[in-house]
């Protein structure tokens, strides 16, 4: 048996965020994240049911640092989330991935402190955790938190079995 540290991760830094400040984000909790996204899939299906939603931010990602986008192309998101002290990453599927395409909004994955996810070997850094939950607490307290434009690009592409990335300047985004 595995911790399940992704799921419990994101739990965990929702109710610490409700518990111990004022503030009340919309929370969505889906289902069969890791067999295809499954829950993601139908709440995407219906329009966004949070008016004034200025962007997604995601708290199931391995690592201890980390921001990943997926199809995202926003460079003024990017740099943004990178402010509050995330690095981009790579990545293939996650919720937001479903998500913000069908709801044409920008979102974010971030790292939630858990490595070898899934396995027996898998392990929690506390201290990265709260760090990304300290973190998420001042992007929600921002005095304007702006709204960025969704903007989607292909930057990942399939070849000969594995993933190749296109940076930015040579995606060729329109």
């Amino acid at each position: 048996e595995h911790l399940d540290n992704d799921g419990l991760n994101c739990t965990y830094s929702n109710l610490h965020i409700l518990r111990n400040t004022k503030l009340r984000p919309h929370i969505i909790f889906t289902t069969d994240e890791e067999v295809g996204g499954i829950g993601a899939a139908v709440l995407a299906s219906i329009p966004c049911p949070f008016e004034g939603l200025k962007y997604i931010i995601e708290l199931d990602r391995q690592g201890t640092n980390d921001c990943v986008f997926y199809d995202l192309f926003n460079l003024e998101f990017i740099e943004y989330i990178e402010s509050f002290g995330f690095v981009e990453d790579f990545g293939t599927f996650s919720d937001i991935s479903y998500l913000c395409p069908m709801w044409k909004i920008c979102g974010v994955n971030l790292s939630v402190g858990y490595k070898n996810e899934h396995s027996v070997s898998e392990t929690l850094h506390v201290s990265a955790l709260f760090s990304t939950v300290n973190k998420v607490i001042k992007m929600l307290t921002v005095d304007s938190i702006p709204t960025f434009e969704y903007k989607e690009n292909k930057r990942y592409n399939w070849m000969r079995d594995m993933w190749s990335y296109y940076p930015y300047e040579d995606s060729g985004a329109e």
